[in-house]
């Protein structure tokens, strides 16, 4: 499930312009861990966005990010392992 809202300002080239200011990582669980990251990207005006996936990505888990005026804060909770849809069981790197 995912949901986004994403405004930016055309008028600003994104060459190079992000930047990640600071991160916060830690363990909850075995296999499952947060983690807090604080963006800055100049085009971005706004950006809501809501995202939860139980197998389909890199790191199963749940997202939520809101920015304004390119100033971001994104927070998950995900899964450490990866879902190996041949065997339809997780696995760890």
């Amino acid at each position: 499930m995912k949901f986004s809202i994403y405004l930016y300002n055309p008028f600003i080239r994104d060459e190079g312009l992000g930047k990640t200011f600071r991160e916060w990582y830690g363990k909850i669980s075995k296999n499952k861990n947060w983690g807090i990251e604080y963006h800055y990207y100049r085009p971005m005006i706004l950006d809501v966005g809501i995202d939860i996936d139980f197998r389909g990505r890199h790191h199963a888990g749940a997202t939520l990010c809101l920015g304004l005026f390119g100033h971001s804060v994104s927070m998950e909770i995900y899964d450490k392992r990866h879902w190996d849809y041949r065997t339809n069981s997780w696995y760890a790197w």
